[in-house]
């Protein structure tokens, strides 16, 4: 399929509304936070550079702006829930990261997996 089919795939976060239930402060997608998340990070790592901490700063980035890609599979999964139990919270992440793994096999093209498949922190 190519690259593309990611490209869309990202529209879909902004479609998902995050934490839906009972402790829902405020209404937001699952773009808007991801967005959010990068911004603090940003935030905080420049505070830690004016105090001569390295930034990695391509790390940070990959990190923050996909944190939460595999939510376009699964949905958004309120973290109490997710941790309720170290067996939901292992088979969660296992569900999420077979899916991501599997659109990563079928629609990015070989000479772009390694970008996609980053080495855990």
């Amino acid at each position: 399929m190519g690259i593309h089919a990611y490209f869309r795939s990202l529209g879909g976060l902004e479609r998902i509304i995050r934490c839906p239930g009972k402790f829902k402060f405020e209404e937001h997608s699952v773009a808007a936070h991801s967005w959010k998340v990068v911004q603090y990070a940003k935030t905080l790592a420049d505070i830690e550079e004016q105090h001569g901490v390295k930034i990695d700063w391509k790390k940070l980035y990959e990190i923050t702006s996909s944190h939460d890609y595999g939510e376009i599979f699964i949905g958004d999964i309120k973290t109490p829930v997710k941790h309720s139990s170290p067996q939901l919270r292992a088979l969660i992440q296992q569900v999420e990261e077979g899916m991501v793994h599997h659109f990563i096999e079928e629609h990015i093209p070989s000479e772009f997996k390694s970008i996609f498949y980053t080495p855990a922190a």
